[in-house]
């Protein structure tokens, strides 16, 4: 279910921004452009499939503070954040994006946590260039080597296990599918490798 767009007042005409937006109506007030051309973060992709962003600061009073999505054709949609108490969850990884600034409150605190896939054989892309350079390399390392050795245990006793039922059935053996298999679970080392150094 697509959600309504939001109307925002801006001291002008309404702005209209979401999920049904097409294009962006840029705001006559000066003040107001600058807002939303100039970002709190640069355009990005995360690190991780999902994020969820939880305002734990009122923004009541604030102008600005959006997140500008790009979509497939290119066009730039914003989207209003989360209230005060509430979150948003967001492919990150998939969408480039980037935060607008915001104007006109006394803070804006914003915590951004970050997920993947929890069923072994969903793909999982996450890399660690966004954190590599702010977070302890040695526990980052540690934590993804872990969690990425854990999937692949999960992947392979699941495996193992339908060869030990195909075993019983006895069917011939799929070299095309146990081939698909290995070259998937390389594939996945070989990702393991690239943000390993």
């Amino acid at each position: 279910m697509v959600p309504d767009a939001v109307v925002i007042p801006t001291g002008g005409p309404p702005k209209v921004v979401g999920p049904k937006t097409k294009t962006i109506a840029r705001p006559t007030n000066k003040l107001l452009r600058y807002v939303h051309e100039t970002a709190a973060f640069a355009w990005h992709y995360d690190s991780f499939p999902f994020v969820c962003v939880t305002m734990p600061s009122d923004c009541t009073g604030m102008v600005g503070e959006e997140t500008a999505l790009k979509t497939a054709t290119g066009e730039i949609m914003e989207v209003r954040g989360p209230a005060m108490g509430k979150a948003v969850v967001m492919r990150g990884r998939y969408i480039e994006h980037r935060a607008l600034k915001a104007l006109g409150g006394r803070e804006r605190i914003t915590m951004v946590t970050s997920f993947r896939p929890k069923p072994p054989f969903m793909k999982d892309e996450s890399i660690l260039t966004g954190i590599r350079g702010i977070s302890p390399l040695t526990e980052i390392y540690s934590q993804y080597t872990q969690y990425r050795l854990e999937i692949l245990e999960e992947r392979i006793r699941a495996r193992l296990k339908k060869e030990q039922r195909r075993e019983i059935a006895k069917p011939p053996f799929d070299v095309p599918n146990i081939r698909a298999f290995l070259t998937e679970q390389k594939d996945f080392l070989e990702a393991m490798l690239e943000e390993l150094y």
